[in-house]
């Protein structure tokens, strides 16, 4: 009698944890509805050691494009 009980009790046991386990996998499938998520943050603090510098020179009216290339490169080389 003692045998039966202990198995009776198990399988009983057995039946709610089984139940529970599927209305928490039902539950929550729904609720998801093929959602993907993440969070995440990150802080990098380092020396820098490449610096970028872009100069623009602009000359306008001449009359070919070679007198503006020689004088783009006169102001340009004067700047720097």
């Amino acid at each position: 009698m003692k045998k039966t009980n202990a198995i009776i009790s198990a399988l009983g046991i057995v039946a709610i944890a089984t139940v529970l386990s599927l209305a928490f996998y039902f539950t929550n499938a729904k609720n998801n509805d093929d959602r993907f998520s993440v969070t995440g943050s990150g802080t990098v603090y380092a020396k820098a050691d490449i610096a970028n510098l872009t100069i623009g020179i602009k000359t306008e009216v001449k009359k070919t494009a070679a007198e503006a290339t020689s004088e783009n490169s006169e102001n340009m080389n004067a700047v720097i």
